[in-house]
This record gives structure tokens, C-alpha cells and sequence, in this order.
């Protein structure tokens, strides 16, 4: 009889091997959607189609980060419920977070499509590149609800013991991606509406193979239900600081893309686009890390199994900052490989993204600690330590480096701006490890002079 996985009793090591290694793979396969379009846009359409999916690259985040706010919270929530042993609570964090994704889903959709040339504009997108962005946000835009979809079921089905098939939808909708990326571009010659096609249908497939999970025994059932306030409330409060994650990072490309516009031109944006899909890579694995060890971390809080909570995490760090070492090391022995694999472009554009990788790329190690801190606090509902990491790491350090940086260091200040924000977020974890210490401490003392 096949053994079923058990979060509460198993050894940590192998729940965390099986929980991370498939988390990461699916993770890695959905940075794939933008990985795929920003190599085929960029040797098939070229630099100018580079510079409008960059443009482009916020309306992602804050898809995927509403899919996080409602997925991972209500996930998380669903997760210490069972630990206490709540299964009635679980159920309703579980349809509750189904529900805001339908109705956030469609929000997305109509409001994208009723707006578009504005959203493309206020997004940064120049007369020029106007065409070319709304070809690829519009599609985009009108079927965001299954991208939003695909990061609330990825969270919930992970949460209900379904980290394999989280995994293989996410293989599935990358494949899909790779091979009609390549169809719709080269031999269609459909351009950037054909790579945001392709991204669609890998999105659908990935919530077709995710929605099955549903219909077997022992799984949770799909469905909407009323919702709750409160209910509701508990859901955004934890999964908020993944939102924040997300949204920040559609911030920072937004104020980079800004700013490098203003110094250098689209040319330096062309450049920054394959540096942040580099790093879209990165993050990802070091995400999937994160959210490998979530349910393993949640229904140990919730069971009261604090040292098994802090092992898994413990192992997650040492995993994120390995990667981001090896991330780094890539990136310092073969940048001119790397910016050569994303574009046919030589010369001037090469060079400056090999300045770019070389300087930008030092942060990686430090993300390994950071977002796995900050997913750490998250799955423990710390919402406080978690959503003021967040907040800061990704919007509050970058806005001022931003501004302050390249006016010491010109445009090497812009790259080192993501580094220095790592290891100022970095300070700020070490300060609320220090005030969760002194905290459990004064508990310890109060009660023992109660005893007294």
C-alpha cells in the first residue's frame, strides 16, 4: 500500500525534499512563460519587442500577486486549521479563496479590456511603442483570470496534498508555452499577440491539469461558497505579504524601466529585461523553496510543533542561499553567454548587459535569505514581520536606492540598487529576529514570576 505523506509525523528531510523539489520544478517551469517570450521576442521581433514585454511585465505581477494574496493565504490559513484540527474551518479558507479568485479573475479581465491604451500608457509605453505592447497586454489582459488561477489552485492544491500534480501542471503549461511561443512567432509570424497566446494557453492547461485535483477521493471538492468577512479578512491579512512580494516587483521593473529610460534609453531597457528575466529565474527557484517548505511549516505551527516549523525552514535558507551562490558565480563567469542566449543584438547592448548582470547579480545570495524569511513569517501568519519585510525589501529600499545610487555611482548605481536593497532587508530581518527574541524571553520571565 502506497505510504501517504504525513506533515505531522514524517522525517522533515524527506518532506522537505519532496514538498521543495517539486515546488521548485513547477516553479521554475511557470518563470518559463516569460523566459520563453523574452527569447523568442527577442531574436524574432528584436530589441523593440524586448522593451514592450518589459513594459509590459507589471500587469504579471499584479495578476500573480492577487492569485498569491488569495491562493497563499487562504492556503496557509487552510493549513494551520488542520494542524489544530479544524477540517470544517479548512474547508471554508479552501471554497472562501476560490470564490475571490472568480471574482477577482473577471475584475481583471474587464477592467483590462475597457482600459487598455491607458494602463499601456501609465505603464511607461511610448507613442512608438504603444502598438506593440497593447498587441501583447490586451491578450493578456483579457485572460488573466486563469493566470490569476493558476497561482490560487498551484497554493491550495499544494496544501491539500497534491505538491506532484502542482508540479506537473506547471510542466505541462511550460511546455505548452515553449512550443507555441516557437509556432506563433517563426513560422506564424504572429509577433507579440502570438507570444501572448502561447503564454494563454500554457495558463489554461496548467488549470485544466490543476482543476482535476478536485475530482479525486480524499481531496478537498471544488466550489464557490458566500463569503465571509472574516473569513476573508484572515485570508488577506496572511497572504498579503505575497502580494506585496509580487506587486513590488512590478513596482521595481516599472521605476527601473523609468529611470533607465531617462538615462540611457530603450536600449538600456532592452538590457534590463534580460537581467530581470535572469533574475525572474532566480527568484523563482528560491520561491519554490519558500513555498515547498509553507505546509510543512503551517500545519507543524498549527499542531504546536514549533522544532519541526524551524527545521524546515532552517533547511530552507541553507537551500535559498546555496542557489543564489551558484546564481552569482554563473553570472560572473559567463555574462556574455548569458545576454547572448536572449537576444541576436551585439555591441553596445551586449556590453552594458554584461555590466548589468555583473553588478546586479550579487544580490542573489541575499534573496535567499530574504524571501525565505519573509515566506517564513508568512506560513507562521507573522503578518506583520512578514508584510513590513515585504513591503520594504521590494518597494520602500528600491524607490530611495534608486534615486540615491546612480547619483554616486552614474549607471552601475542603477544595477547595484537591487543588491543594496538585499542587504538592507537583510538588517531589518536580523533587527525582528532580535525583538521576536527578546519577546519569547520576556514571555519565559513573566511566567516564571508568576510562578514565583
Amino acid at each position: 500500500m502506497k505510504h501517504k505523506l504525513n506533515l505531522l509525523e514524517d522525517d522533515i528531510k524527506v518532506l522537505f525534499f519532496k514538498y521543495v523539489s517539486t515546488s521548485v520544478l513547477g516553479m521554475i517551469t511557470v518563470s518559463l512563460y516569460i523566459l520563453f517570450d523574452t527569447i523568442f521576442i527577442g531574436r524574432g521581433i528584436g530589441k523593440e519587442g524586448l522593451t514592450a514585454l518589459n513594459i509590459s511585465l507589471p500587469i504579471y505581477n499584479i495578476i500573480y500577486g492577487t492569485g498569491m494574496l488569495i491562493g497563499g493565504g487562504g492556503a496557509t490559513a487552510m493549513s494551520i486549521s488542520r494542524g489544530s484540527g479544524d477540517e470544517k474551518s479548512a474547508v471554508k479558507f479552501f471554497k472562501s479563496s476560490v470564490t475571490l479568485g472568480v471574482i477577482m479573475g473577471a475584475f481583471y479581465s474587464i477592467t483590462g479590456t475597457l482600459f487598455l491604451d491607458k494602463i499601456a500608457l501609465a505603464l511607461g509605453a511610448t507613442k512608438d511603442m504603444l502598438p506593440l505592447v497593447k498587441e501583447y497586454l490586451g491578450v493578456i489582459l483579457l485572460f488573466s483570470p486563469f493566470f490569476l488561477m493558476v497561482q490560487n489552485l498551484t497554493a491550495l492544491v499544494r496544501n491539500d496534498r497534491g505538491y506532484k500534480r502542482a508540479m506537473f501542471s506547471a510542466i505541462a503549461g511550460g511546455l505548452t508555452n515553449l512550443v507555441f511561443d516557437y509556432i506563433f512567432i517563426y513560422p506564424l509570424n504572429m509577433g507579440m499577440r502570438g507570444a501572448a497566446i502561447a503564454t494563454v494557453m500554457s495558463a489554461m492547461i496548467s488549470v485544466s491539469i490543476l482543476s482535476l485535483h478536485f475530482t479525486g477521493e480524499n481531496h478537498l471538492k471544488l466550489g464557490v461558497t458566500a463569503l465571509d468577512l472574516k473569513v476573508v479578512r484572515r485570508i488577506t491579512a496572511i497572504g498579503l505579504a505575497g502580494f506585496i512580494i509580487e506587486l513590488s516587483s512590478g513596482i521595481a521593473i516599472f521605476l527601473f524601466n523609468k529611470e533607465l529610460l531617462n538615462s540611457i534609453g530603450e536600449l538600456g531597457v532592452a538590457a534590463y529585461s534580460i537581467i530581470a528575466n535572469c533574475s525572474i529565474m532566480l527568484v523563482a527557484i528560491i520561491t519554490g523553496i519558500a513555498q515547498g517548505i509553507q505546509p510543512i511549516v503551517s500545519i507543524n505551527h498549527g499542531a504546536m510543533k514549533n522544532k519541526r516549523a524551524l527545521s524546515a525552514r532552517n533547511l530552507g535558507l541553507a537551500s535559498g542561499v546555496i542557489t543564489g551562490i551558484l546564481f552569482l558565480l554563473l553570472g560572473l563567469w559567463k555574462p556574455e553567454v548569458i545576454a547572448s542566449a536572449f537576444t541576436s543584438e551585439t555591441g553596445e547592448m551586449i556590453a552594458m548587459t554584461v555590466e548589468g548582470i555583473k553588478r546586479y547579480f550579487i544580490a542573489f545570495p541575499l534573496m535567499g535569505i530574504t524571501i525565505v524569511m519573509g515566506a517564513y513569517f508568512q506560513a507562521i501568519a507573522k503578518n506583520n514581520y512578514s508584510n513590513t519585510i515585504s513591503l520594504f525589501r521590494g518597494v520602500i529600499f528600491i524607490g530611495i536606492l534608486l534615486k540615491l545610487l546612480p547619483l554616486a555611482f552614474g549607471v552601475n548605481g542603477i544595477w547595484l540598487t537591487v543588491p543594496f536593497s538585499e542587504l538592507l532587508s537583510l538588517g531589518l530581518i536580523m533587527a525582528v529576529l532580535v525583538l521576536e527574541r527578546r519577546s519569547f524571553f520576556g514571555k519565559v520571565l513573566g511566567q516564571k514570576a508568576e510562578a514565583i
